[in-house]
């Protein structure tokens, strides 16, 4: 209590000073200094009449306004606003009389004017605010304004221009949202900021007792945090960032308040992620490049953009980003960008659509290849992957590839899907599976760049884990009599699939993978124990308490179906007939990653369950086991539209496919392409509907796909299905 009335004597306002600098202390002299006081910051005199500012406002705006509104900006446009002074383009938006105003700048809720050390401009200015106040009845706050002057204007000049517009002087270094306003040749000056609020963090935290990982989580939540913004928008010196990481290293290896401190492991090996050995801090310098790396992307996806525009015009006219120059005496916000591109060019690839806007020998467009195409064996006549494609069947003219690529090129250029719909080619980030940008793969990237911060490889750790002797002699003592001995596994995946598969091939599965979750569970107790409190306990030890576990666990689970029956039993999926009409179809896929083929098969049946048609699809070329289960679903469709079908039901357990036709914004980028062909081939008939199912329900066409593996040269149709799979046919109701 005593606490409260401290707080609330500590917040009370005992006076104020009025508009005639005279101390009130009355409540109700306050309250009305704080009424006059908004209710001038608020509003203006009113008007007698505004009829002389309404008449150069429109009344409304015409289509003919709204259209050039909306017209992408022109390069000439662009060079113009890059010299507004010398070009007489923007005299009919800032004339004023026969005054002339620079340009003027709406960025969130503030104005930017700029304008020339003129005394006829800045009287104009001023009474063009004083006009808008009139007009609108709002005032201009001008003790929360500022103004800026260059380094040719003298500071005499710089008094006068402010006393007469009333605003305060901004000092070389102020800043503006948390960005420096004006950057100077020494940008380790205009950044000193920084450094200065982490260390007067960490003056207040050294003195204050924390764990280990307290301090990790304030180095990752704030200190880290701390320049997001500022390099977001600049590249810092690397001196700064030196200096930065150099704070936060003292800070977690100096504790008790103490100014100096042994490092037993470098920073480096700290930054990297968790799985790899690190804590997961961030390397500021790569981070700073990942953030900016962002823009860089912009400038790639977002080419009508105002911003792209601005630095083409001015910085790579003739080329495109991934391959501009620096430029002579560049900006240092362009300096930052360009920082970026050699991280950009790495993860930057070209998604083939229709092949017009990919330049074959400059971009990255064989998405298997980790570099460009080499150079051509003869003199290729051609840039243009137009070349390359058949526009009739939209598909690779052979002849041309074997003549330009080697054999290895054309099998890789092969698996490459053209699309059958004229969609232009699109730019992809290939570190993410959809394809979109990241900066959390963008800093992964720049990361692995570095083989001193690259991933380590964890072969040797996993292998040292599944054969360590101890846990060895608790697999081998344990009812399961698991041996790994003789096993070597290079991930915790691989090794957690062969006792996974000893369970799946016994008979007792739901007791099996029981009990080997306790006896996981008892090897970590037995960990803990060992390094928390110092206590040993031996294999036999850990064994007999991961059983007692298992049978205490098996009893209550016995006790609890006993009482009541389970709320949701084993959902048994099989396959279900169409409504009358409807014609479903279930098709599957197969891969095989030795030879890079895949092969596929589909059966479509009526209402009845009898089958109409079966075909099994030749083997073709697929990147991966994913791109063969979406080619086999466009498949299938082409052959629903030959056999003249109008409504189908399509089935298939491919469920990142079927995901990826539903939203293509989630759809992986190696898919993308036949995802969109398939979207827009279901158009074509009267009702078509594409749903997931398990491979319960598809186990006709599954036993369809072994066949494909048989060296079938051409698509197999069949009046019915063979004899290998009438027992599936008949076991699902169907004939």
């Amino acid at each position: 209590m005593s606490l409260i009335k401290k707080r609330r004597s500590r917040n009370t306002i005992s006076g104020v000073f009025d508009a005639g600098n005279h101390w009130v202390v009355e409540e109700n002299a306050v309250q009305s200094v704080f009424l006059s006081y908004f209710q001038d910051l608020f509003q203006s005199s009113s008007p007698s009449t505004i009829d002389q500012f309404l008449r150069y406002v429109p009344i409304r705006i015409s289509d003919e306004m709204n259209a050039n509104l909306m017209l992408a900006p022109i390069e000439l446009e662009v060079k113009l606003f890059c010299r507004p002074r010398k070009l007489d383009c923007y005299l009919d938006f800032i004339f004023v009389g026969e005054h002339l105003l620079c340009l003027i700048f709406f960025f969130a809720d503030d104005s930017i004017v700029f304008c020339a050390t003129d005394s006829t401009e800045v009287g104009v200015l001023k009474r063009i605010l004083n006009d808008y106040e009139w007009a609108s009845r709002q005032q201009v706050n001008f003790s929360k304004s500022s103004i800026f002057f260059s380094r040719n204007v003298p500071m005499p000049l710089r008094r006068s221009f402010s006393h007469a517009l009333g605003l305060p002087l901004s000092g070389f270094h102020s800043r503006y949202l948390g960005v420096p306003a004006i950057l100077g040749r020494s940008k380790r000056d205009v950044f000193q900021f920084l450094l200065t609020n982490i260390q007067d963090r960490l003056s207040f935290w050294k003195a204050k007792a924390m764990s280990t990982g307290g301090e990790a989580v304030l180095i990752k939540a704030v200190l880290s945090a701390l320049p997001t913004y500022v390099m977001s928008s600049f590249k810092l010196p690397i001196t700064m960032c030196q200096d930065l990481m150099k704070c936060i290293r003292s800070f977690w290896w100096c504790f008790k308040n103490k100014s100096w401190a042994i490092h037993w492991l470098h920073w480096k090996f700290l930054c990297r992620s968790k799985s790899s050995g690190g804590l997961g801090f961030r390397n500021l310098e790569t981070f700073n490049l990942a953030l900016l790396s962002k823009h860089a992307w912009h400038f790639q996806v977002h080419k009508q953009g105002l911003l792209y525009q601005f630095f083409k015009a001015k910085y790579f006219p003739s080329s495109s980003f991934l391959e501009a120059p620096l430029g002579y005496n560049p900006s240092w916000g362009w300096r930052s960008i360009w920082s970026t591109q050699a991280l950009l060019c790495q993860g930057v690839r070209s998604l083939i659509r229709n092949g017009l806007s990919t330049d074959v020998w400059n971009d990255h467009w064989v998405l298997t290849l980790p570099h460009k195409l080499p150079p051509p064996r003869v003199p290729a006549p051609f840039s243009s992957m137009a070349e390359l494609i058949d526009p009739v069947t939209s598909s690779w003219k052979l002849d041309v590839l074997s003549q330009v690529f080697s054999p290895t090129i054309v099998q890789e250029i092969l698996k490459i899907h053209i699309s059958h719909w004229d969609k232009p080619d699109e730019i992809i980030w290939s570190p993410e599976r959809s394809g979109k940008f990241s900066m959390r793969s963008a800093y992964q990237l720049a990361m692995s760049g570095d083989s001193f911060l690259g991933v380590a490889s964890p072969i040797g750790s996993w292998s040292s884990i599944w054969s360590c002797r101890i846990l060895s002699k608790v697999w081998k003592l344990s009812p399961l009599r698991f041996d790994f001995s003789d096993l070597s596994f290079s991930s915790f995946r691989v090794g957690w699939r062969f006792p996974v598969h000893k369970a799946m091939v016994s008979s007792d599965f739901a007791n099996v993978i029981s009990l080997i979750s306790f006896c996981v569970w008892g090897i970590w107790k037995a960990r803990n124990r060992l390094v928390f409190k110092g206590i040993l306990w031996r294999p036999k030890v850990v064994v007999q308490k991961a059983v007692v576990s298992f049978w205490e666990f098996h009893d209550a689970r016995s006790l609890c179906s006993s009482v009541q029956p389970w709320l949701a039993s084993k959902l048994v999926e099989s396959w279900s007939p169409p409504p009358s009409g409807v014609v479903k179809c279930n098709f599957d896929a197969v891969f095989c990653r030795q030879s890079s083929q895949g092969g596929g098969a589909a059966v479509f049946r009526d209402s009845r369950g009898v089958v109409l048609r079966a075909v099994i699809f030749r083997p073709f070329s697929a990147a991966s086991a994913l791109e063969a289960k979406a080619l086999v679903c466009q498949r299938a469709i082409l052959c629903a539209i030959d056999l003249h079908f109008f409504s189908l039901w399509f089935e298939s357990y491919a469920k990142v496919v079927v995901d990826g036709v539903l939203c293509q914004l989630s759809c992986p980028s190696e898919i993308a392409s036949i995802c969109f062909d398939i979207a827009r081939d279901l158009r074509r008939f009267l009702s078509a509907q594409l749903t997931h199912v398990r491979r319960q329900g598809n186990r006709v066409v599954h036993a369809l796909t072994t066949l494909s593996r048989s060296g079938v040269v051409s698509d197999m149709w069949l009046s019915s299905v063979l004899l290998s799979v009438i027992p599936f046919v008949v076991a699902e109701g169907g004939s």
